[in-house]
């Protein structure tokens, strides 16, 4: 049998729907691995701020831990104040050493 334009066209539209079903899963590969990074990311998140908590309810047992606890709060307030006023300028919003000419 020699080949038709019949069956030649129809090869054709064949090999396009198998291309356009191609594209078609790709796409839905694509968005299941984009929804399964973000349930990961999200689990990792999550899983470091139990484990943040679990830390401070750890170093809170007993008076020591308390008193501990007491100095690393201070510490880390302390810190961030002189982060603080050292980044920006008192009494503006404005970072140091960004000022326009």
């Amino acid at each position: 049998m020699s080949p038709t334009l019949e069956s030649a066209f129809s090869k054709f539209l064949h090999s396009l729907s198998s291309i356009g079903n191609s594209l078609f899963h790709s796409l839905l590969n694509i968005l299941t691995a984009l929804l399964a990074f973000g349930q990961t990311l999200l689990s990792s998140a999550l899983h470091l701020a139990q484990s943040f908590v679990q830390l401070g309810l750890e170093l809170c047992q007993g008076a020591l831990g308390f008193v501990l606890a007491n100095f690393v709060v201070i510490a880390a307030l302390g810190g961030g104040y002189y982060w603080y006023t050292t980044y920006y300028r008192p009494g503006t919003q404005k970072k140091i050493g960004t000022s326009k000419k």
